[in-house]
C-alpha cells in the first residue's frame, strides 16, 4: 500500500525522538500501534463483508438462474403432457368412431342376413364375419386383408371374450 523503506523509518523514528523525547516515545509507540492495528482489523473487515457481498450476489444469480431453467423445463414438460393428452383425446375419439361404425355395420348386417335373400348372402356371411363382410376391398394382398379382418375382428368382439383372445393370441 505504501512504499516506505527502512531509511525512511528511521528517519522518523530519530525525529520521533528528537520531538517527543526518551520518555514518552514508548507510550506514543504502542498507541500509534494500536491504531494502526484497528486500522488493519477495520480493513480486514470491510475486505471479508466486501467479499462476502459479492459471494452472496453471485449465489442469487445463480439461484436466478436454476429457477428461470426450472420453470422453462416445468412449461415445456407442461406442454408436452398437453399434447399428449391431445393425441390421446383424439385416439379414442378414433377408437369411439370405429365401434361405432362396427356396431353400425353389425347391426346392418344383422338386419340383412335375418332377411330372407337367398343362400348366397348367408354363405358369405358365415365365411367371414359381419364387420368384414362390409369392409371395402383396398386392393391389398390377402396377408393385409387377413390381418385387417383379424383386427376388426377384436374390435367386434365385447371386452370379455376381447381379454381372453388376446391372452391365447
Amino acid at each position: 500500500m505504501f512504499d516506505v523503506s527502512f531509511g525512511e523509518m528511521v528517519v522518523v523514528g530519530v525525529v520521533a525522538l528528537v520531538v517527543i523525547g526518551p520518555e514518552r516515545l514508548p507510550k506514543v509507540a504502542r498507541t500509534v500501534g494500536s491504531f494502526i492495528g484497528k486500522a488493519q482489523r477495520y480493513a480486514n473487515q470491510v475486505r471479508n463483508d466486501i467479499n462476502a457481498q459479492i459471494e452472496l450476489e453471485e449465489l442469487r444469480k445463480t439461484q436466478q438462474e436454476i429457477r428461470d431453467a426450472a420453470q422453462q423445463f416445468e412449461q415445456s414438460i407442461s406442454q408436452e403432457i398437453k399434447a399428449a393428452e391431445t393425441e390421446v383425446a383424439q385416439i379414442h375419439q378414433q377408437v369411439e368412431e370405429l365401434r361405432a361404425d362396427l356396431e353400425h355395420s353389425a347391426a346392418a348386417d344383422d338386419h340383412a342376413a335375418s332377411a330372407p335373400s337367398g343362400s348366397d348372402a348367408n354363405s358369405s356371411s358365415e365365411a367371414a364375419p359381419p364387420a368384414i363382410a362390409s369392409m371395402p376391398e383396398e386392393g391389398g394382398d390377402a396377408e393385409e386383408q387377413a390381418f385387417r379382418s383379424r383386427q376388426m375382428e377384436l374390435f367386434a368382439q365385447p371386452s370379455s371374450t376381447q381379454s381372453s383372445s388376446t391372452k391365447t393370441g
